[in-house]
């Protein structure tokens, strides 16, 4: 039997004053953070009107949750949060997938995503690399966790359940690849997805080692009945009945071929037919004329950029494999180490800017792509900053940022002692800054045109002998600057020491900086101005990521931790937020204690009378506080 209710009058004011409360505080529209760099331009860049400055410098801590550590030996989490619906997502180096509620941290499911039980002879099963790049993608209506594996493959999961949807894998169980006498695998793969046609374009991964697999991309259209390949385009010749033309006829079929020769792109596409030949015909060819022993892949850090206007993907490739030998691999390698523009539906390479010709250092080009109006920003291993037209690939501007002491000069690809060198230098030992598999933050305010970009200022000696390993920057300084996305002129530059690395994300007019020591900075966007320093417990490896929780108030995601420290996640939250919770919670109270069984007359205590009079002065004094902030705040605007 259902039992009636009364409720006085005293509730009917108060439930007017609960609206009136939430039609005030209630933040604009809702922050969801759903791939890498927030958006398909990859920029981190997030408009939040309702979040002010007051309310960046005044954050609290809200949660503390820790986070398991791998069994690969390779732990934490190393690339930005998600969110969604006010929900957080993680996947840890372990491959162990956290739904947590953005209120608290209150874990919602958890899975391990297991190994696969067989997998093609040509994939390494072992885990070489840390995840850096996980995205929440549409499929026809449903939203899928997407998640990039060292087993060549990327799985969909439920995003409320973590039920697998489907397994995207990039060699079947007994497929051969054309022209591959290599290995894949190691690194997870790097993917863009393109909801407009709803393809998602994968790149393959190699060891560094000499038998790396022949780099490709992949293709695929997610449907509801699984998902369609599309294409397959290689970025290297077939290793396997080695094709000296295969650079020559790759860069005939482009619309335009860029080559940076360390003071300007070179235009491969003006060039007559004998200089073409000339540069590129025995491309990749081992001295001694044998089999092809070089690999590639794509580039497995950072995230890539996605133009749904055109179904242009921007990606950029890698160094050749293995990296600090270049005795297997002849001439500029072309297209390793470079930015590419790709077609998303035919996987057709529209243009391709070659930063680092014949590449012996190990650097490559491994760094988040950017959106930035009509342009492609990103940085290679070697620390240059290159802004091309996105519709071209020409190059606007580049900048060589400050360094420690480097022997690393650009290579000249007409130079043909350049292109056939096995490493630097004569003795086998070089000093480079950046060190090689360095990792830099990159993000952008497009509406202020500014570029910020950070990176180690160290210097590490590297010789033919050394293992090539992530470069950790452990109380190496922090260069921290903003680049006029027009011109490439520095506005402003800071050193921040003993930080190693800030990892970036630019919301409104101000700038998160988490740095790999774990201090947590806001600067001004157009000064570099500090306006708040907080220090927290362990290392981070990626970018603060921002989300509004059910209830509409927004939370900013920290994970503090690294590949060698589980660590844990952080989420803080504007106290001026947890002031109007707490109104939220005297004013449930309030209701709870006027509302009463159907038993005759309702007859309030003095109790609950005293109560209702503070919550509708506190929620007065609050409502009042709030419209007079949000009347300054537009007229400041």
């Amino acid at each position: 039997m259902t039992q009636a209710v009364s409720v006085n009058p005293s509730t009917v004011l108060t439930l007017t004053l609960i609206a009136l409360l939430a039609s005030a505080t209630a933040l604009g529209d809702p922050v969801d953070w759903t791939t890498t760099g927030y958006d398909q331009g990859n920029v981190k860049h997030v408009k939040a009107p309702d979040l002010s400055r007051e309310d960046v410098v005044n954050l609290v801590q809200e949660s503390f949750m820790p986070l398991p550590p791998g069994r690969s030996g390779i732990h934490g989490v190393t690339h930005t949060p998600l969110t969604r619906l006010g929900v957080g997502y993680v996947v840890t180096n372990g491959f162990v997938v956290i739904a947590f509620d953005l209120r608290g941290g209150k874990l919602l499911w958890t899975l391990e995503i297991p190994r696969p039980g067989s997998t093609s002879t040509q994939v390494l099963r072992d885990q070489l690399g840390h995840v850096t790049n996980v995205k929440i993608v549409n499929i026809a209506g449903a939203e899928a966790l997407a998640i990039g594996t060292p087993w060549q493959s990327v799985v969909l999961l439920d995003i409320y359940t973590g039920r697998l949807l489907a397994t995207v894998d990039l060699l079947g169980g007994n497929e051969r690849i054309e022209g591959n006498a290599g290995t894949y695998g190691g690194y997870p793969v790097n993917f863009a997805y393109d909801s407009k046609r709803s393809v998602l374009v994968v790149g393959s991964t190699s060891p560094d080692a000499p038998d790396a697999g022949r780099a490709f991309l992949m293709g695929f259209r997610l449907t509801q009945r699984g998902p369609e390949r599309l294409w397959r385009t290689f970025l290297m010749p077939p290793q396997v009945s080695y094709d000296p033309s295969w650079s020559v006829e790759f860069v005939q079929s482009l619309r335009n071929a860029w080559i940076f020769d360390g003071s300007k792109a070179v235009d491969l596409k003006s060039l007559d037919r004998d200089s073409v030949q000339k540069l590129l015909y025995g491309d990749w060819s081992p001295a001694d004329g044998e089999r092809l022993r070089a690999g590639g892949m794509a580039s497995w850090i950072g995230g890539w950029a996605v133009d749904e206007a055109t179904g242009t993907v921007y990606l950029t490739v890698s160094q050749p494999l293995p990296s600090l030998d270049g005795r297997l691999r002849r001439g500029p390698n072309f297209p390793s180490s470079s930015v590419i523009a790709i077609e998303s539906e035919t996987g057709k390479v529209i243009w391709t800017f070659q930063a680092i010709p014949h590449d012996v250092y190990g650097y490559g080009c491994n760094t988040d792509v950017l959106l930035v109006g009509d342009m492609v920003v990103t940085a290679c291993g070697n620390g240059y900053l290159y802004a091309l037209d996105k519709g071209t690939g020409r190059l606007r501007w580049f900048l060589r940022p400050p360094s420690n002491r480097s022997d690393y000069k650009p290579p000249d690809p007409f130079n043909e002692g350049e292109m056939s060198r096995a490493f630097p230098s004569s003795s086998g030992v070089v000093i480079l800054s950046p060190p090689p598999l360095s990792v830099f933050g990159l993000a952008a305010d497009p509406d202020r045109g500014l570029i910020f970009y950070s990176l180690p200022l160290e210097s590490k000696e590297v010789s033919s002998a050394s293992r090539p390993e992530l470069y950790l920057p452990d109380q190496a300084d922090a260069i921290l600057m903003a680049i006029d996305a027009s011109t490439g002129q520095i506005r402003w530059s800071r050193t921040l020491k003993g930080e190693g690395i800030a990892f970036l994300t630019s919301v409104n007019d101000f700038l998160l900086a988490l740095t790999y020591t774990g201090n947590l900075y806001v600067l001004e966007s157009a000064t570099g101005e500090p306006l708040l320093s907080r220090s927290n417990i362990g290392p981070a490896m990626a970018a603060p990521s921002l989300g509004t929780d059910v209830e509409g108030n927004l939370r900013i995601v920290l994970s503090m931790s690294s590949v060698n420290n589980p660590g844990y996640l952080l989420t803080l939250r504007p106290l001026r937020t947890l002031a109007q919770e707490t109104v939220r919670t005297v004013v449930t109270i309030t209701v709870q204690t006027t509302v009463s069984p159907e038993s005759g007359a309702p007859q309030p205590s003095s109790q609950s009378v005293l109560l209702l009079i503070v919550s509708v002065l506190i929620m007065a004094l609050a409502l009042a506080v709030l419209v007079r902030e949000r009347v300054l705040r537009r007229s400041r605007t």
